[in-house]
């Protein structure tokens, strides 16, 4: 509830009130949740209460702290509250590495979200903007890091892709 405390709910298939929405969760998400980077190393992979946890919507919206699949599962239920569609996405590396975030629609456009890479600017900077909405192109710029791709970012780049053609269909 604090999460929405004022947030209007958008007119559906009206992209100025949903993109303000969207933004407005967003950042609010950023603000409340922080990585926890102890749940991805090797030694916090062993302990399946915080991997449960760290991707749970008690996790982060409680005890405020996620890892990836944590962000998006909480950004979806979040923006499905307020009417706004948004899908989870997920990749995975061949060594089963793996990496979720979200697409979600505004106005009648579908745009990868990932909370979990623009967190720390969206904090630090203390704004957000329509630039975290993402075409298919930009998100796959977005993965690459301006570096050659990893086979877990081939992987993610795949799903993607996959995920996108089958809601052109």
């Amino acid at each position: 509830n604090e999460i929405l405390e004022g947030i209007e709910i958008p007119q559906k298939g009206d992209e100025t009130s949903e993109l303000k929405s969207f933004l407005e969760i967003a950042k609010r998400l950023a603000n409340h949740i922080s990585y926890n980077q102890y749940a991805v190393s090797k030694e916090g992979e062993k302990d399946h209460d915080l991997q449960r946890e760290c991707r749970s919507l008690y996790g982060g919206l409680v005890n405020g702290e996620s890892v990836c699949a944590g962000y998006a599962n909480i950004l979806k239920q979040t923006l499905a509250i307020v009417g706004i569609e948004a899908k989870y996405i997920k990749g995975f590396s061949e060594e089963g590495d793996g990496h979720a975030w979200n697409q979600v629609k505004i106005g009648d456009k579908w745009y990868n979200v990932d909370l979990t890479w623009a967190r720390n600017e969206i904090v630090r900077t203390g704004n957000i903007s329509k630039e975290i909405l993402k075409s298919d192109q930009e998100f796959e710029e977005h993965l690459k890091y301006s570096r050659s791709r990893t086979p877990f970012e081939e992987k993610c780049i795949n799903s993607m892709q996959e995920e996108s053609n089958l809601y052109k269909r």
